[in-house]
């Protein structure tokens, strides 16, 4: 994962963590709730709009840049959880690919699954 990647996921979660609606966002920041679209759409934001958005939110942009702590990182499984996803093939492949940076939606497309095989 590219640390633009990284860091934009990491802006996403933050405001999925705080519960903040885009036009909350765009609220706080003075612009419209259709520019905050574009941006996320386009991937990309200035320095001063990220800035912004940061503040916004709380956040530093060394936050965004610097990979969650270890002691946030899940290292091993319980026995149940282990035993939980051998049992289903499915749910262990999905479990692989998740961990090897795969986004669901790329899996669901790679495997051609649908609600009705899945």
């Amino acid at each position: 994962m590219s640390a633009r990647t990284g860091a934009f996921e990491r802006y996403q979660g933050a405001l999925r963590a705080r519960k903040v609606t885009y036009r909350e966002l765009a609220q706080s920041i003075v612009v419209s709730e259709a520019t905050i679209k574009r941006d996320l759409s386009r991937g990309g934001f200035s320095l001063l709009r990220l800035d912004e958005i940061c503040s916004s939110l709380g956040l530093t942009l060394n936050d965004l840049t610097q990979r969650p702590e270890a002691a946030e990182v899940i290292t091993e499984l319980s026995d149940s959880q282990e035993r939980a996803l051998v049992s289903d093939p499915k749910v262990l492949l999905v479990t692989y690919l998740l961990v090897n940076d795969w986004k669901f939606q790329d899996i669901v497309s790679t495997l051609n699954w649908t609600k009705t095989n899945t």
